[in-house]
């Protein structure tokens, strides 16, 4: 009996860890699709984290080179062990170009909180990241029925404000946050998105491609 437990459990060992090893894709669009991250993306992240611009971006602050891989290093290990939050981001050629992590919580209703990178550097500015911030808003509410997304960035990157506001985010305001590892500061801006007014957006996007292509039938 003893030995039949053993061989179970040894069995499920393997397909959990084929599990985690195999992406499964959550959605699709134009030019990207995301899907759970595996252990073939973690050297590709590891290697992107080691560029001191993209750490800025995606952290919002500023520091010294070696402030920003020491908080790059202990991101990197919550997204070894917390996989399952994290979605990459692929071209539908095959290239994988950044990816995305998400929290989930509830108090009196259910929130998530986002946050994106290319770390790619040709794909900025293309709107690969506005593109694929849409799909995971739909995965959030749709899906994991969530009733809001909310997200924080650099006061200093306009760029990505850009891109959160072409997917509905809206300004809730600004905050100082403290960085533990040297005492610096940096200025961050809040935004949030709720579940009515990404379908409102839905809606008026769906209404916009019809009367596009009934303009281009007629022509």
């Amino acid at each position: 009996m003893r030995g039949d437990a053993v061989l179970y459990l040894t069995s499920m060992f393997k397909i959990l860890e084929s599990m985690r090893k195999s992406p499964v894709s959550i959605a699709a669009g134009p030019r990207v699709l995301i899907r759970h991250l595996g252990r073939q993306d973690l050297k590709r992240i590891k290697n992107w984290f080691r560029n001191a611009e993209l750490i800025s971006l995606a952290f919002g602050i500023q520091g010294t080179p070696e402030t920003l891989q020491r908080i790059a290093e202990d991101y990197y290990r919550e997204i070894f062990w917390w996989q399952k939050n994290a979605l990459a981001i692929d071209t539908v050629g095959g290239e994988t170009i950044g990816f995305m992590k998400y929290t989930v919580r509830e108090d009196h209703e259910v929130h998530a909180k986002v946050g994106i990178l290319i770390g790619e550097r040709p794909y900025w500015e293309h709107g690969y990241g506005t593109e694929a911030m849409g799909m995971l808003l739909t995965y959030l509410f749709d899906t994991m029925k969530v009733d809001r997304v909310e997200l924080d960035t650099a006061e200093f990157n306009t760029r990505a404000q850009r891109s959160f506001e072409k997917c509905g985010f809206r300004r809730m305001g600004t905050f100082t946050e403290v960085n533990f590892q040297d005492g610096r500061t940096s200025q961050k801006i809040w935004m949030s998105i709720d579940r009515e007014s990404h379908d409102s957006a839905r809606r008026m996007a769906k209404i916009a491609s019809v009367v596009t292509q009934s303009d281009t039938d007629e022509d």
